[in-house]
């Protein structure tokens, strides 16, 4: 006589934490790791013109469909931590942390699924903040998903960062998503991004204008008067610039405090005051003309 086959498990679903436990939820969101989310039609529809369609439609009554509260059960094929993070955004209670890029990520790619606009607009704004810390990481992520925005905004804030050039490569584990052509078209921004800000060019205001400094991307015969110091700290600007291609390197305190340093020790004590006076002025300057001109300077985007 064969031997009987065991009875499969029965597939245990578990309720999601607070606020999404409440028994006067009217539709539950099942998660693809099988985690229940009681939440309320109302809010959904509101925030997702994807799930008001959906929900509109007359829902045939069936038993395999329903919770245990009988509310009817829609599955979704987005897990727990990511419906979870969704799912606070929509509702009138505090932000999830989403402490990770892929967090972020995540929740951004399921919310532009359901077209929920308020979520995804705070989402991009997550995105440039971990962008800012982690430039590569999110461009490799961004990348990975076809996001030509955000491949650009995690571009532009590596600049604030040294391109490992190759030999000098981080080990960090999401590069290894990343494609050689997708990491060429990010060297070749830097270049670009790096000659026109080293190529900048400072001059002196004409007499009686408001402003002290401008600056253009070519050479000028009527440069106008400036200190004499401007010229020296420009060609150490661009030095970091050529690393750095934004206006945060020269606004770094250590690149003007080395050369206050060296060159206000040349100086008498009421010239290196002026000059720290006018040092800040012509920084802050400097910096919006760097980022006016990087900001000029597209990433090329390739999407298969």
């Amino acid at each position: 006589m064969a031997a009987r086959k065991p009875k499969p498990e029965p597939t245990l679903f578990c309720t999601a934490a607070p606020p999404f436990n409440k028994a006067a939820a009217d539709l539950v969101l099942r998660s693809s790791d099988n985690v229940d989310f009681h939440v309320r039609r109302a809010i959904l529809a509101e925030a997702s013109p994807v799930f008001e369609d959906m929900l509109s439609l007359p829902q045939p009554p069936s038993a395999s469909s329903s919770s245990a509260a009988g509310s009817p059960v829609v599955a979704l094929t987005e897990p727990a931590r990511t419906l979870d993070a969704l799912l606070r955004l929509c509702y009138p209670i505090a932000d999830p942390p989403l402490a990770s890029p892929e967090d972020v990520c995540n929740t951004l790619e399921a919310a532009r699924k359901y077209l929920m606009d308020g979520p995804a607009h705070t989402l991009a704004a997550h995105f440039a903040a971990h962008a800012a810390r982690d430039p590569l990481h999110l461009y490799a992520l961004a990348c990975a998903r076809g996001w030509a925005p955000e491949m650009r905004v995690a571009a532009r804030a590596s600049l604030a960062h040294p391109l490992p050039d190759g030999r000098t490569l981080p080990s960090t584990p999401h590069l290894d998503t990343l494609s050689a052509s997708a990491y060429l078209r990010l060297q070749a921004y830097h270049r670009a991004c790096r000659r026109v800000a080293v190529a900048l060019h400072c001059y002196g205001a004409p007499p009686g204008a408001a402003q002290r400094v401008y600056f253009a991307r070519r050479a000028r015969k009527d440069a106008g008067h400036l200190a004499p110091w401007c010229g020296e700290y420009v060609e150490r600007a661009r030095e970091a610039l050529a690393l750095r291609p934004c206006g945060a390197t020269v606004l770094a305190p250590e690149l003007a405090h080395a050369f206050l340093v060296e060159a206000g020790a040349k100086l008498p004590l009421h010239e290196r005051t002026r000059m720290l006076f006018d040092l800040v002025h012509f920084n802050a300057e400097y910096a919006q003309s760097v980022d006016r001109a990087v900001d000029e300077v597209q990433l090329e985007v390739y999407i298969p």
